[in-house]
């Protein structure tokens, strides 16, 4: 299926999807739960999920960042097999590093997304091509203690 986010057009392999995202299990942690709860109740997020085809539970890897204003920042990376189609999407060397030099999407107030085409956390575990989505977020901490 293709589909458009804002200037990106994305193919997604459906075929494949369950291949990927079946083996994506985090390990429990509260602010994993923490970001499910929250994601899985805001609109925005939930239809950016639906259209893509994949669950917010379906990451590959969550990083707490920090947090600021009563938010937490969370930085969290799916992996989607099929292809970006049209959209900026780059690294460039910096230093000892690379540099994102894709677009970053403003989703909502509080969340941002990028795609890559390069793959940084895992070999390919399908014979297909993959591509990468960024998301950061910033959400309050909404479980009781």
């Amino acid at each position: 299926m293709e589909i458009k986010v804002n200037n990106y057009k994305l193919r997604i392999d459906e075929e494949n999807l369950e291949k990927i995202s079946s083996g994506n299990k985090l390990i429990y942690s509260p602010h994993w739960q923490n970001y499910l709860e929250v994601v899985e109740s805001k609109q925005y997020a939930g239809k950016l999920f639906k259209n893509l085809g994949i669950s917010p539970a379906q990451a590959m890897d969550f990083a707490m960042l920090g947090g600021k204003d009563g938010k937490i920042e969370y930085y969290i990376i799916y992996i989607l097999p099929g292809e970006i189609l049209e959209g900026q999407t780059s690294w460039i060397k910096k230093g000892t590093g690379y540099q994102y030099q894709g677009e970053i999407l403003d989703i909502c107030e509080d969340m941002k997304i990028s795609f890559q085409k390069e793959i940084f956390k895992l070999p390919n575990p399908i014979d297909a091509p993959l591509f990468q989505m960024n998301v950061w977020i910033h959400l309050p901490w909404i479980l009781e203690e």
